[in-house]
């Protein structure tokens, strides 16, 4: 059946990328399956040659992906979308965030802002923390649905900074999300403690009043000051 015979695809991918990876020289580890494209007889097998290209992220094949995204093909696009959002760091994050902006076709605006999401997360840890918050701001103005929004503010609790945690609380009054942004806003506090500034303890006592989770109350009441 469908399922089954995609559940083989995929571990098929992995496979193929676990023997690539084996490669000693990085950049030659999507040499193979560069060469394969060409003979690639349909639009599955060119899927699942462009999946493995986005999981070993060798410099080489971003051009090819990059085509892909751009194809008038419906199904291509899709699959350089989703290879895209496999790619092991955020080299291609404007890529995904340009087609989330731009895409014709709502299912792949939902894959590409889910894409484009995942590579906030594989930002350098050297990138600056309000960069970071930019992005994530970036995705909440594309979302159109509450599984992008708590999707973002999962990265944005990963942020650790004030505006972070200013990002997060804007979502508070959004029932849909709302115990997402109460995680967040908790998640940036902890690692503000002594700079909470007077606004931001408001934020942390309102939500002590209003949540919903027992365990949120009990952290706020942890974290204010005494």
């Amino acid at each position: 059946n469908r399922a089954a015979s995609d559940a083989e695809r995929r571990e098929g991918e992995r496979t193929v990328v676990a023997v690539a990876r084996k490669i000693a020289e990085p950049e030659k580890q999507g040499d193979d399956i560069i060469a394969a494209l060409p003979g690639a007889s349909d639009l599955t097998a060119k899927s699942s040659l462009l999946m493995v290209l986005g999981r070993l992220g060798d410099g080489d094949g971003l051009p090819i992906l990059r085509e892909a995204l751009s194809s008038k093909e419906n199904g291509l696009k899709r699959a350089g979308i989703l290879a895209l959002s496999e790619w092991p760091n955020s080299t291609p994050i404007n890529d995904l965030y340009q087609t989330a902006q731009n895409a014709e076709e709502s299912s792949h605006q939902v894959l590409a802002l889910r894409g484009y999401i995942a590579l906030i997360d594989r930002l350098d840890d050297s990138t600056p923390s309000n960069e970071k918050t930019a992005h994530y701001k970036a995705a909440f103005e594309l979302a159109k649905d509450s599984a992008e929004k708590r999707a973002a503010l999962s990265g944005v609790g990963k942020v650790h900074s004030g505006e972070a945690f200013d990002l997060a609380a804007g979502y508070l009054s959004d029932s849909e999300v709302k115990s997402e942004a109460e995680i967040a806003v908790l998640e940036n506090a902890r690692w503000l403690r002594g700079e909470l500034t007077q606004a931001r303890i408001e934020v942390l006592k309102k939500i002590g009043e209003s949540s919903d989770d027992e365990r949120i109350k009990r952290a706020v009441k942890q974290m204010l000051p005494k």
